[in-house]
């Protein structure tokens, strides 16, 4: 991929996770700094179609973000198995969290990093992001 263009996902893929963040936070009168993993738990587990959405939006941004990070050759940690779809993304990072507590006081991003890095580790050539050229 051309550097140019490798630096044009990776630009795309950064705005998109400010703007989901940045929506999380529109109607609530909260500021993005105030926005917590918890908040992101609750929403993955809310039956509210907006809440629940905002989770699948908020998961898949960070997954485009870190597939434009290893496109322009940044290692994350993370390798997504070709066959992975985002509803499960969002069921096994919504587990995580629930399971590590220690992290629900955290930005959501300090939490979704290393539950996807746990959940997806980069062991196997059959992966997406898998430095594969």
């Amino acid at each position: 991929m051309p550097v140019g263009l490798r630096r044009s996902s990776l630009c795309q893929a950064a705005l998109a996770a400010v703007i989901l963040t940045s929506v999380a936070t529109f109607g609530s009168g909260a500021t993005a700094m105030d926005v917590r993993a918890s908040d992101l738990l609750a929403d993955c587990d809310s039956v509210e179609a907006a809440e629940f959405l905002y989770c699948v939006a908020y998961l898949e941004g960070i997954s485009d973000a870190v597939q434009g990070f290893q496109n322009a050759g940044l290692d994350i940690g993370v390798c997504f198995p070709r066959e992975a779809t985002v509803g499960q993304s969002v069921l096994l990072v919504r587990e995580w969290i629930r399971n590590n507590p220690d992290y629900h006081d955290l930005r959501p991003i300090q939490a979704v990093l290393p539950a996807l890095q746990e959940t997806f580790p980069c062991e196997s050539e059959a992966t997406i992001g898998s430095n594969e050229r």
